[in-house]
Parts: structure tokens; sequence; C-alpha cells
């Protein structure tokens, strides 16, 4: 049963374990993904350099997500994957519901979109009502994109995760095995 496993660079490195649309292995896309990851994160500090401390809190805590994903796929351990997963997926459904929550008011009728013009128009005060509702089309095509993008890393991370465990109960079992025969024979 176990001597699919013996071959350690034949197993893990299939087709199965491509990442990025089939152009690298899914290690390499996770780390890709990680980078991209720091990016936004660098992008989001500098745009916002002077946020609230919710939103701050939320920056240091994908950080450290993101950083302990590093690790994670540095050391071969899955665990550490976890909290940028679960961060991630949190992440791509709040900003899909926030798109759809924009585009039922966007289509709600006149109040609705008053409403909506309204809170853009707080954040933004030198917004006329039109430019009001062109800034919340703007934030619902925002929100779709961080959402597909959002969910296209989580997919990647987790194929990721789901290899390193799997490559790390392979090599559990072959160690295994080697042990068995070693005490007792064949």
């Amino acid at each position: 049963m176990h001597e699919k496993y013996l071959d350690d660079e034949l197993y893990f490195f299939g087709e199965s374990y491509r990442g990025c649309w089939g152009l690298c292995h899914i290690v390499i896309a996770s780390y890709l993904v990680l980078f991209v990851e720091f990016i936004k994160i660098v992008l989001f500090a500098i745009v916002l350099g002077d946020s609230d401390s919710p939103t701050l809190f939320y920056v240091i805590i994908l950080v450290i997500a993101a950083l302990l994903a590093c690790v994670g796929l540095l050391k071969d351990n899955y665990i550490f994957l976890w909290p940028y997963l679960i961060l991630k997926l949190l992440e791509a459904a709040s900003s899909f519901v926030t798109a759809v929550t924009i585009f039922v008011f966007m289509m709600a009728g006149n109040e609705s979109r008053n409403f909506l013009a309204l809170t853009v128009k707080s954040r933004y005060e030198s917004l006329r009502y039109d430019e009001a509702v062109g800034v919340a089309l703007l934030f619902f095509f925002f929100f779709v994109l961080l959402s597909a993008l959002n969910a296209v890393f989580v997919q990647t991370v987790f194929r990721c995760q789901r290899y390193i465990k799997r490559k790390w109960m392979a090599k559990y079992l072959f160690h295994r095995r080697n042990h068995y025969v070693s005490y007792f024979g064949k």
C-alpha cells in the first residue's frame, strides 16, 4: 500500500500539485500568494496612512497570519497555515457580503440609493450626489475583485496545506515502515 510513497519526488511533483493555473508547483504558488499579500498590506498601509484602531488591528493580525503562513511553508508545517486561511476566508466572505449589500442598495430604488450616497458622502464630504453614487459603484467593483482575489488565495493556500499534510504523512508512514522492517524484518 505504501510503495507509492517511496519515490518522494515522483509522488509530490505531479500535475495534481500545480498551482497558479498550472504554471508552477503549489508551494511556489503559495509563496507568490503571500508575496502578493505583503504587497497588498504595504499598499493598504500607504493608502490608509492614518486609520482607525480596528483597521490597524486588522492589519497587524493579517501581518502575523501571513508571517505564520511563511513559517509554515518554510518548515513544512501545515498547522501554521490555518490562521491565514481562516482570516482570508472571513475576508472573502465579508467582502462578498459588502458587494452584495452595495448592489442591493444600488438596485432597490431612490431611497436606498440616497442612503448609499449619504453614507459615501459622510466619509468623503467633498463629493456631490452623482459622484457619491459613482464612488459607491467603484466600491462595489472593488469588493467583488477583493472577494475573487481572496477566494483564489484561499484555494491556493488550502491546496498547499493539503499537500504539506499529505507529504508529512507519507514521510511518517515511510519512516514507520522502515522502523518496523528494521526491528522485525520483512
